[in-house]
């Protein structure tokens, strides 16, 4: 399932991570997934498709926050180690 969302942070300068899930008619959360947000603008929009164990029906954020987990942070090159001889 694709979902859309719009993200409007309060403090732009700082990434974030959203949780977005799918639901079946039921009301059953049938797959979820993180969703990086990085630093930028205060308003954004963002997009995810997430794999469901059986038919989705809606798409919802359950939530977002800046305390970004450490393997969600896109790699840098100045992060890096440098390689040795």
């Amino acid at each position: 399932m694709e979902v859309r969302f719009q993200v409007v942070r309060k403090q732009p300068e700082r990434a974030a991570v959203c949780i977005v899930r799918a639901r079946s008619r039921d009301g059953d959360e049938t797959g979820r997934k993180e969703v990086y947000v990085p630093a930028g603008p205060r308003s954004v929009t963002a997009s995810t498709v997430i794999r469901t164990s059986r038919r989705a029906v809606t798409g919802e954020v359950f939530g977002c926050t800046y305390e970004v987990p450490a393997y969600l942070e896109p790699v840098t090159t100045s992060s890096q180690p440098r390689p040795t001889k």
